[in-house]
């Protein structure tokens, strides 16, 4: 687990130009190669119930989330905790994206299922991020053509997510989508990431910071109106 991070993510600064702020999130150690799927026991369907309260605590830490470990054990109920954590627009917004994070090391179908909606339709590019590279993990290449599709997003944050969710994958067809994308890329700090992704494949998220999901405090409207402005290449 990575302490202490607080840097913004590569590729984020015209965001943070608009009002985004930058949040420890949860780091992301790489253990696998070619599958994006970390090894680790399941987490049981059999598990007790966890609470809500526990749950925010494990995700509310000033330097660092949950253990994946932790997660990993919690079973089927800490899903719509986390779905719930996620939607409540009261907490702050480097919990929320915790909470997405946190549902790629549950290793469950139920998880990947409620991560693709956030893909497909959350107006926050930096939960969106965190869904990419959650459901890469969970799906490995299953998740592919969903997370290539996001290759071309106007915003380089979700692109970033989804160069991030390919490296985790590291199959030739993962890989053959980021050469792709590396032919057309404008953004400086998306291109680093692909080409690290592209050479290094699962390392290239771990030996840079691990994945970082940064938030902003603006509401959904504004991150929609600011994901509007957002240009290729910015």
């Amino acid at each position: 687990m990575i302490r202490g991070l607080r840097r913004w993510p590569h590729g984020c600064k015209r965001e943070r130009a608009r009002g985004h702020r930058s949040w420890p999130v949860v780091a992301i150690l790489v253990a696998t190669v070619g599958t994006g799927v970390v090894p680790g026991t399941p987490a049981r369907a059999d598990a007790p119930r966890p609470t809500r309260e526990t749950v925010l605590a494990m995700l509310s830490g000033v330097d660092s989330g949950p253990r994946p470990a932790e997660v990993a054990t919690l079973g089927a109920g800490v899903v719509p905790i986390l779905e719930a954590l996620h939607r409540d627009a009261q907490l702050e917004p480097f919990v929320r994206a915790r909470a997405v994070e946190a549902l790629g090391w549950t290793r469950l179908p139920l998880a990947a299922r409620s991560l693709r909606p956030i893909v497909e339709r959350d107006p926050n590019p930096f939960f969106v991020r965190a869904a990419l590279v959650a459901i890469a993990r969970l799906e490995g290449t299953g998740a592919v053509p969903l997370i290539a599709d996001r290759l071309g997003h106007p915003s380089s944050v979700v692109r970033m997510g989804a160069v991030e969710g390919l490296a985790l994958v590291g199959t030739e067809a993962a890989r053959h989508s980021l050469r792709a994308r590396l032919s057309v890329e404008r953004h400086a700090g998306v291109r680093r990431a692909l080409e690290r992704a592209i050479v290094r494949g699962p390392a290239a998220v771990a030996r840079t910071r691990g994945v970082t999901s940064a938030t902003q405090t603006a509401t959904p409207n504004d991150a929609a109106k600011g994901r509007s402005r957002t240009r290729e290449g910015h």
